[in-house]
């Protein structure tokens, strides 16, 4: 909860108190024009605010007077007076433009002109996204400044974290901030996970996402919020408290005006939790890190009483949970959080601006929808203040694991669990299961080798395969024998795995060599190894090759390039008329060197055309 003066605890419990509002919009040199007092005029007439953990952002909408006197805010009536900055014409309400929100709450009866100026607070501020004039009151509607990273994109892909050293994930989303224009922003982090994040490469994706894509892994949140260490709104990751040990506020039965719902329902309850993750601490069959892992703990007290609720959550190879502890974690937040029926519950009150997102609230019994005290956690809250009939309230949502005892259950927050779920038509597929085993493996001599070919796999999620060779029948495969690995179903091998020498040689002409070959997925799960094929290594040289049995048909683009040409490798004599134009070169511009006369010559290439030999 928001940090409050003793001064508006005392108000706030009496029940009986004022709260005044400003609306400042900042105008195009920066300042901001208050519109709660603007030609002696209020033109605001009604703000509302909403906040979900569901939703990244908090989102505002605010009813403005469009026209009074002859004074207009409709950004396209370009003669009204609010409309004009220095002489020149500059809308007063425009896209973009920051607002910004105080509010005061003082002793009953008190008037806006008489509270005093260290009783006012920036309560909260953000961006305008939209205006709509059609109306005799236009609506604005923006988000807090979270809208700015959610609407810009990552633009370049990066690469981050390390394998050689500890890289806390609070130190990638400052660095991720930083690279795309936002180290401005200071990330606030009341308590760091200790989570040190291994090498990934960030994809292009809107910065707020690319956020959440990290902190989500955890069960950790990242949002704009009022940072009591600050007093100041703040870009803040932390963890949302699921085991409070002190109430944010306790809310008596008068101090509200109604429930507006109370919902118990069992189809979330999950008290079977298991986690599938690689364990970068444990070798697959290759030897390699990473091989799929299982951790599964049940609440059996919630069994007893509600039946089997089973859930598992599939993390993906690449994923930061990577370890048995932090697979432990998830595994114990979503039993924590899962394993007992929520009670859903809305209340109204009258305005409290102190609420926010995980805050911990007791509700004490009011003799109709409970008679035990209920701590409940706030998951989403709305704001309503009707500046022209002068009726602010306050609806706040909580979860929470019911009393029915003297000391009921601690609060649990589901946040985005059901997102993680594998379940078939909910989530995504279990990643647990591997590819089948590749089929059709033959092998046969080629040029200066060997190659392997296999049927393509059926699974939609394939990521490719990897082919093993050695010089020995009966080989054990591990990844040093791996001698080609990606997505191709035909390999022409030149280098094996030499079990006396242990270490990769190239093939011989006339020895026989010994391949197998697994398919593996996006998460790293490996198929069973194919059966064992064998061939005798072939060679071919440049008299094997007639005139015209290598055309341009069998050369892939790029294949041929200067590093991969002799000098003089290519002279005047050996191209004939015409063979190389401007198609060929593919527009290219630079300059090469020829010698087909003992005498050098630097040729200029301007967009596939020569244009100078000297």
């Amino acid at each position: 909860m928001r940090s409050i003066s003793q001064r508006e605890v005392d108000l706030l419990q009496k029940g009986r108190f004022t709260q005044h509002f400003k609306l400042e919009i900042e105008n195009a040199e920066g300042n901001f024009i208050d519109l709660t007092d603007l030609e002696d005029t209020n033109w605001v007439r009604r703000i509302e605010i909403e906040n979900d953990i569901d939703n990244p952002v908090k989102t505002f909408t605010f009813d403005i007077k469009r026209n009074l006197h002859k004074m207009s805010f409709s950004p396209l009536m370009k003669d009204s007076k609010f409309n004009e900055l220095n002489n020149e014409y500059s809308p007063a309400i425009d896209l973009s433009r920051q607002f910004k929100i105080h509010t005061a709450i003082v002793e009953l009866g008190t008037d806006k002109e008489n509270v005093s100026s260290e009783y006012w607070r920036e309560w909260e501020t953000g961006i305008i996204d939209r205006i709509l004039p059609a109306e005799e009151t236009m609506q604005l509607q923006g988000r807090d400044l979270g809208g700015l990273l959610e609407d810009d994109y990552i633009r370049t892909e990066r690469k981050y974290g390390s394998e050689d050293t500890e890289i806390d994930v609070e130190t990638i989303l400052q660095d991720i901030l930083n690279d795309n224009g936002y180290s401005n922003i200071d990330l606030k982090v009341p308590v760091s996970p200790g989570w040190a994040i291994l090498p990934y490469r960030q994809e292009k994706e809107s910065i707020l996402d690319a956020h959440k894509t990290l902190v989500e892994q955890i069960g950790w949140d990242i949002r704009y919020k009022y940072y009591n260490p600050t007093n100041s709104l703040e870009y803040v990751f932390y963890e949302p408290e699921r085991n409070p040990e002190e109430i944010s506020w306790v809310f008596n039965h008068g101090d509200y005006i109604n429930i507006n719902n109370l919902d118990l329902d069992i189809a979330e309850i999950r008290n079977v939790v298991r986690v599938v993750y690689s364990d970068i601490n444990v070798t697959d069959d290759d030897g390699e890190p990473g091989k799929r892992m299982t951790i599964e703990e049940e609440n059996q007290e919630s069994i007893d009483k509600y039946g089997e609720r089973f859930m598992e959550i599939s993390e993906a190879s690449n994923s930061q949970i990577n370890t048995a502890s932090e697979a432990q974690k998830l595994v114990d937040s979503g039993l924590h959080d899962l394993s007992w029926p929520k009670a859903q519950q809305e209340i109204e009150t009258h305005f409290f601006f102190p609420v926010q997102l995980h805050d911990y609230y007791e509700f004490e019994p009011n003799g109709v929808h409970y008679d035990r005290v209920q701590k409940f956690g706030v998951v989403s809250y709305r704001h309503s203040i009707d500046l022209e009939e002068h009726e602010k309230r306050t609806f706040i949502e909580t979860t929470g694991h019911p009393n029915m005892s003297e000391t009921g259950k601690p609060v649990g927050l589901s946040m985005s669990w059901f997102k993680k779920e594998a379940r078939p038509g909910i989530a995504k597929e279990n990643k647990f299961f591997p590819p089948s085993q590749p089929q059709n493996v033959n092998a046969r001599p080629a040029l200066k080798g060997a190659s392997i070919s296999y049927d393509i796999n059926p699974e939609s999620d394939l990521d490719g395969y990897k082919v093993y060779c050695s010089d020995t029948s009966g080989f054990t495969i591990n990844r040093d024998k791996v001698v080609a690995r990606g997505r191709s179903i035909q390999w022409n091998i030149n280098s094996y795995y030499d079990e006396t020498s242990n270490s990769i040689e190239t093939m011989q002409t006339g020895q026989t060599y010994y391949m197998k070959v697994r398919a593996y997925d996006g998460n790293g799960n490996l198929s069973e190894t194919s059966i064992e094929v064998s061939a005798e290594a072939s060679v071919a040289d440049a008299d094997d090759i007639g005139d015209g049995a290598i055309g341009t048909d069998s050369i892939q683009d790029l294949a041929v390039n200067e590093s991969k040409l002799a000098d003089s490798a290519v002279t005047n004599e050996k191209i004939g008329d015409g063979e190389v134009d401007k198609d060929k070169t593919d527009g290219w511009s630079g300059t090469f060197i020829v010698d087909d006369d003992g005498t050098p010559k630097t040729v200029t290439v301007e967009n596939g055309l020569i244009t100078n030999v000297e």
